[in-house]
């Protein structure tokens, strides 16, 4: 499952269960670091971002893309925005951004929602919460040492739990099937602008 890791990080389960406090939601925006180059057959979506769509999925469960402005500027940076529209036509659209850079060859995430009273962070370590005049709220952190705030055993707790209770997993199919979703609307929207450059031609220095 895509992303699944990130659904069961106690940072992002922080941040989800704080959604009503900031009211409507108005824009996601996910930054990444990464240590490689895109994969040179595939569009750069699929190969960078299937990640933080798991998580845009789950916090947007009955929205879809409505249009998408992707660009590739001559640095380390791949850049994607796109406006997601609820299924049904209630309240506005939600502008998400998510930036992905090679500008460190680690592999970190921070993922930002604005809503109208405020805004949440997460990050690998903790989840903050803002006031809408950018003031921190509260922070909550997470020593991932430990083996019961590791993403991989609460996924495994969280597997048999559904097992034994017939319940869908959050990372499970249904996650699946929404994230391939939103892949399949962005590669539809504008197909000229999500090609990422040939492999030809090498990252400037």
């Amino acid at each position: 499952m895509p992303g699944h890791l990130l659904l069961y990080h106690p940072a992002y389960e922080a941040l989800h269960a704080q959604l009503e406090v900031i009211g409507e939601i108005k824009k996601i925006h996910a930054s990444r670091l990464f240590g490689k180059d895109p994969h040179p057959l595939q569009h750069v979506h699929h190969d960078l971002i299937v990640h933080d769509l798991a998580l845009i999925a789950d916090i947007l469960p009955d929205w879809r893309v409505r249009n998408l402005a992707s660009e590739y500027p001559i640095s380390h940076t791949t850049n994607v925005q796109f406006c997601f529209q609820h299924a049904e036509g209630n309240g506005p659209d939600v502008l998400v951004s998510i930036e992905n850079s090679k500008a460190s060859p680690n592999n970190k995430v921070c993922f930002t929602i604005i809503g109208e009273n405020g805004r949440l962070n997460f990050d690998s370590m903790a989840c903050r919460r803002y006031n809408a005049t950018g003031l921190i709220i509260s922070e909550q952190t997470f020593d991932l040492t430990k083996l019961e705030n590791q993403p991989l055993f609460r996924q495994f707790q969280d597997f048999v739990r559904c097992i034994r209770t017939g319940d869908q997993p959050r990372g499970g199919g249904l996650a699946l099937a929404s994230v391939t979703s939103i892949l399949e609307q962005i590669s539809s929207s504008t197909p000229a602008c999500i090609i990422h450059p040939p492999a030809s031609l090498p990252f400037p220095a």
